[in-house]
């Protein structure tokens, strides 16, 4: 310390305060008492993890549910519902073909009108929706068939007359190609058909766009319904639109079916 003398004054240079002294003002505060909240590393590890825990039981709470219960549960979603999640749940993909044929099952024809048709790209492997058409079963084309009964056993009629008279498909799983014999008045000779989303052969799965299915004769051997380009409706045995539908281009082997659900 040094000082100097001026009339009986004495003038002492005092010590000035450090910076980290200088201001003690609130931000000041705040910022000790946030930095005094920061947790260790090993807390931190530990809150994530129970985070991760609670989150994953939140998002996933299905994961609980047995097979079966889960089946029920996916049984009452649209076809395109389903496959938009099953694309990140592989426990979903195993239990879809037990979904599908419960949905499949639930499906309830009345009149039932359908117009739509997955057709195949060339020769590629893809489909494409379009309407269709086919003139071989009549006279007239015909734009559209109608559905009766329910998704496991229906009968599909075509209106062949202006007087609203129905006429029932009557396929041969032998022949092919239909004629005009292809319809019949009496529903007790009409070919019954079920639904179905997706084929399998071996660990191969086949299937068009989401909630198209093929409609496959009741009858053996299996058969399905198809609409060819040339306007001309008529069965295809399994094979066709499996392993080697890459052959069968332009031909439509789906339908849509509207699901109001």
């Amino acid at each position: 310390m040094s000082g100097a003398s001026d009339e009986g004054w004495v003038l002492v240079a005092a010590p000035q305060p450090a910076a980290s002294e200088a201001r003690n003002d609130d931000a000041t505060v705040a910022t000790a008492a946030t930095a005094a909240t920061v947790p260790s590393h090993e807390e931190a590890v530990a809150r994530g993890q129970m985070m991760a825990a609670t989150a994953s039981a939140e998002i996933r709470p299905f994961d609980r549910l047995p097979d079966d219960g889960l089946a029920k549960v996916l049984a009452v979603l649209k076809q395109s519902e389903h496959r938009r999640v099953e694309s990140v749940c592989q426990r979903w993909r195993q239990i879809r073909p037990r979904a599908s044929t419960a949905r499949v099952k639930s499906l309830r024809f009345r009149g039932r009108t359908v117009a739509i048709l997955a057709r195949r790209f060339g020769e590629a492997e893809g489909y494409y929706s379009t309407p269709y058409v086919f003139s071989n079963l009549a006279d007239e084309r015909m734009y559209f068939l109608v559905l009766d009964g329910t998704g496991d056993d229906f009968v599909i009629s075509v209106p062949r007359d202006y007087n609203g008279t129905q006429f029932f498909l009557r396929m041969n799983p032998h022949t092919g190609v239909a004629d005009h014999r292809g319809l019949t008045e009496d529903r007790a000779q009409a070919t019954h058909f079920e639904a179905v989303e997706t084929l399998f052969r071996g660990q191969r799965e086949y299937y068009t766009l989401p909630d198209f299915f093929y409609f496959r004769l009741k009858a053996t051997p299996p058969s399905f319904l198809k609409v060819h380009w040339r306007e001309q409706i008529g069965v295809v045995p399994q094979a066709c639109v499996t392993q080697h539908r890459r052959a069968r281009y332009n031909e439509g082997h789906a339908f849509q079916i509207y699901d109001p659900r």
